[in-house]
């Protein structure tokens, strides 16, 4: 009975994540293909569902080849990255967007999740200097950590490297017990 439970559960979760959002949500394999999809994502992009589910990341994205490996590499090498790109629609238009992307990883799959957000024109600027910031921090020979209300929210790769704490061991504590990572 619990398992009909957790079941029904699951699929109420699925159909509010399909039904509540104006933003579209992909999941992907490492190697681009397309796993799940929300309902948003079809009528944004004008695709049926068969159609998203047979097509690559790349096939979808409009960067240049070598800006979707920068991006997709940077996901690996972070587990998350906030990049803005374009689109092609099914119609051949091209739509403006901001993909926030992250890894999520079971014992034996490891998928990209991206929330998929259109551009209006009052918002490019705005997204122009979140990259910016975030190519700052990550980008910059200075260890960075980021809290928020006390707890670690963001460190990059130099500051793990400085402490000798990876990222998965440090995000999510609370800034006073960082003494205790210290070595």
């Amino acid at each position: 009975m619990e398992n009909l439970k957790n079941n029904t559960e699951i699929e109420r979760l699925k159909n509010f994540i399909n039904n509540s959002t104006n933003d579209s949500i992909y999941l992907h394999d490492m190697d681009g293909k397309f796993r799940c999809v929300n309902e948003t994502a079809y009528e944004n992009l004008g695709y049926t569902k068969k159609e998203f589910l047979n097509m690559d990341i790349r096939e979808l994205d409009a960067s240049v080849e070598e800006s979707l490996n920068y991006y997709i590499n940077d996901i690996i090498q972070n587990g998350s990255n906030c990049y803005e790109s374009s689109q092609y629609c099914k119609d051949g238009k091209k739509l403006e967007v901001e993909i926030n992307s992250s890894i999520m990883e079971s014992k034996t799959n490891k998928l990209v999740l991206s929330i998929v957000k259109e551009l209006s024109t009052q918002n490019i600027d705005t997204l122009e200097n979140v990259q910016k910031y975030y190519d700052m921090v990550n980008k910059t020979n200075q260890g960075v950590l980021i809290e928020n209300m006390g707890l670690i929210t963001h460190v990059n790769n130099n500051f793990c490297d400085l402490i000798g704490y990876g990222k998965e061991e440090l995000l999510g504590h609370e800034l006073m017990e960082s003494k205790n990572f210290q070595s």
